[in-house]
């Protein structure tokens, strides 16, 4: 009977010990996949850097040549802007709320939602991971209706506008 339940006994702890085994490999893996984000975004900094201060440099990230500096650098720091806020959420630093109220915010910008139109392809595109594909997924959205405020926002100050108009007060138009 005691030779069973020593036999039980080790067992057990043996099973608890691969269990623990198994999830300190797991855990490994995470942490070696969050370093290699964070080394390749640290390195893409660093080459897009100069190219903030020398915008010719960035024809070498795909901008077209030519495009004034100004602009060039904006896309650019954009980028890294979005880069980070996908990193951070992530690695779970800025949770879903967060993030959806940091968008609404953003997207008051008409070049962040121009940013956001000529590079959302590239984030919704399948081959992410899980957690990068729902950052996409709630940044179009807040993407979407900020399209759509937008939209309603400019038919208020048409209808408003026409309204002034309609009475008699061109002057008050603008």
């Amino acid at each position: 009977m005691i030779e069973r339940i020593a036999a039980v006994s080790s067992t057990a702890i043996s099973i608890i010990a691969l269990a623990g085994v198994a999830l300190s490999l797991l855990i490994q893996r995470k942490q070696t996949r969050i370093s290699q984000v964070q080394a390749s975004r640290t390195m893409r900094l660093e080459l897009v850097k100069p190219a903030l201060d020398d915008p010719e440099l960035l024809a070498a990230w795909g901008y077209r040549e030519g495009t004034p500096a100004a602009e060039a650098r904006l896309r650019a720091y954009t980028n890294l802007v979005f880069a980070y806020l996908l990193t951070a959420f992530d690695l779970g630093t800025i949770t879903e709320p967060e993030l959806r109220s940091e968008m609404t915010q953003k997207f008051e910008s008409d070049n962040i939602r121009d940013f956001w139109k000529n590079s959302r392809q590239a984030y919704l595109e399948p081959s992410f991971q899980s957690r990068e594909r729902l950052f996409a997924r709630i940044v179009d959205d807040a993407y979407r209706a900020a399209l759509s405020e937008q939209i309603i926002r400019t038919d208020r100050e048409k209808a408003d506008k026409e309204a002034k108009t309609a009475h008699g007060n061109p002057d008050e138009v603008r």
